[in-house]
């Protein structure tokens, strides 16, 4: 069976979300939920494409067992995934709708595959082993709905039994971890880095040979994640910027009115602001 790619693809719906290789898919589904199914056809993939800003996509959705499995891949920490999946599900569960020939005008209650809500995160950002994200945090006050999703860290080291139950996962993990020790630690760069990792990968795992037939495409996929990581660092940092500036602002704006409190005059006030100012720019030097 041929294999479509796109350059866009992100690595992880790459190896665990194409038909090509649903056994990888299903070991995936065991090691999370603990159980022992073994035939790879039973998984239905329903994956959105470019859906949402960016590009982004959810990397692998199937329906197997009743149930509407959502995994996402994300490198950088994401608050907002409850939302995103919740986005998600609502278009799955209206085209599970329409292909059923059902309306919601019925008097008869809709029978829907169960959500099971994940994250596999793999970014450098240090975090748990696994963490419940809640759409309800993004609200501002008490809400009727709620959406959760698990967050489960797996660079390499982190949830070990999980990644030994699936070796196709443990093998990316492993993979991943050595891309960013030849960047980091050994200064190479990101083609490099992914040239040694590729040529260091131990022949037993099921990954390589998929990887080094489409090693250019490989490539590909980990630039254009690379990318987006920057991008999204970017934009983070640029908030943050914002943020401390805003509470600077804030703290000036208390300074100021409470020496007007005090009965400074405004020539005073300003004087000492200024003062005030210098003397933080000095500290930065």
């Amino acid at each position: 069976m041929s294999i479509n790619y796109k350059h866009k693809d992100r690595l992880f719906i790459f190896l665990f979300g194409n038909e090509a290789h649903k056994d990888w898919t299903l070991n995936l589904y065991n090691a999370i939920n603990k159980s022992h199914y073994d035939d790879s056809e039973a998984i239905s993939f329903n994956t959105l494409d470019d859906f949402l800003y960016m590009g982004m996509k959810n990397d692998v959705s199937f329906i197997i067992n009743g149930q509407i499995n959502l995994y996402e891949h994300q490198s950088s920490f994401n608050p907002n995934m409850p939302l995103r999946q919740f986005l998600y599900l609502a278009h799955i569960y209206e085209a599970h709708v329409h292909e059923n020939q059902e309306s919601l005008l019925t008097p008869k209650l809709l029978t829907l595959p169960t959500p099971k809500l994940y994250v596999f995160y793999n970014g450098t950002q240090e975090e748990d082993e696994e963490r419940i994200l809640y759409l309800s945090d993004s609200f501002t006050g008490e809400g009727d709905i709620e959406v959760k999703v698990k967050m489960v860290n797996i660079n390499y080291g982190h949830n070990e039994q999980l990644l030994n139950m699936c070796s196709q996962l443990k093998e990316y993990s492993w993979f991943i971890a050595e891309i960013r020790y030849n960047t980091n630690i050994r200064s190479m760069s990101l083609s490099e880095a992914i040239d040694d990792a590729i040529m260091k990968m131990p022949d037993n795992f099921s990954i390589k040979e998929i990887i080094v037939k489409h090693q250019m495409e490989v490539k590909g996929m980990l630039f254009s994640e690379a990318e987006t990581e920057f991008e999204m660092n970017k934009l983070n940092n640029y908030y943050a910027r914002i943020a401390v500036e805003e509470a600077l602002k804030e703290e000036r704006e208390m300074y100021i009115a409470a020496m007007r409190e005090r009965g400074f005059s405004e020539e005073q006030i300003r004087s000492v602001i200024e003062t005030k100012e210098k003397l933080e720019s000095i500290k930065k030097i």
